[in-house]
């Protein structure tokens, strides 16, 4: 099954090196540079992964994931959630659960750990 994502980050860099790696994994996606772009593309075109960046301007990744996670949640519809951040392990995961952050991935994000949280999606349905 063909997935679709969105990727949020306002480094360049970052979205570009994970645009390359979902193209090569055959994931559809778009891109968002701030928390708050994020939600509101979401709520225009709502997809079943989001790649949040932590640290961001105008809106943070947690505010963000909390705001998407409750739209989703008045619509019905299931999202999966992954931080990516340069730090090891969120300071508090039970805000994470709280915001409906499925995952955490450090940065950078290798093509390795992508594939394998692709394919655990993809082995949930």
């Amino acid at each position: 099954m063909k997935r679709h994502a969105l990727i949020v980050d306002d480094n360049a860099a970052n979205l570009f090196a994970l645009s390359s790696m979902l193209k090569k994994l055959q994931v559809c996606h778009e891109s968002a540079t701030n928390g708050s772009e994020a939600v509101r593309m979401y709520k225009e075109n709502p997809c079943e992964l989001v790649l949040m960046d932590l640290n961001m301007p105008i809106m943070n990744g947690m505010e963000a994931s909390k705001e998407i996670t409750n739209y989703a949640r008045v619509k019905g519809l299931s999202v999966y959630i992954v931080i990516l951040s340069a730090q090891d392990e969120p300071a508090d995961k039970s805000e994470c659960l709280r915001a409906g952050i499925k995952s955490w991935i450090t940065k950078p994000v290798n093509f390795k750990e992508l594939k394998q949280l692709i394919e655990k999606l993809n082995n949930a349905i």
